[in-house]
């Protein structure tokens, strides 16, 4: 029995050992990337009327930053 339990340490150590560097590196980005994904945060849900509100809040924002834009380009080109 004792001799058993031995090989099984003495092959376990030994597959242990046998372990590429890369793959160790391998091992170590999954590991890290598991603990990432299982320790984050959920993500934040808002209610339909907030959701809505800030549609039109981004939308009005675009529509003045794209105005801002046209007439930047413009002025730009008359200097020209």
């Amino acid at each position: 029995m004792e001799n058993r339990v031995k090989f099984e340490i003495g092959w376990k150590q030994k597959a242990k050992d046998n372990l590429t560097l890369n793959t160790q590196r391998l091992f170590g980005v999954i590991r890290n990337i598991y603990g990432k994904l299982n320790h984050s945060k959920t993500a934040t849900h808002f209610p339909v009327y907030e959701t809505a509100k800030m549609l039109k809040n981004h939308e009005s924002k675009f529509a003045q930053q794209k105005v801002e834009a046209t007439a930047f380009l413009h002025r730009r080109t008359l200097t020209i």
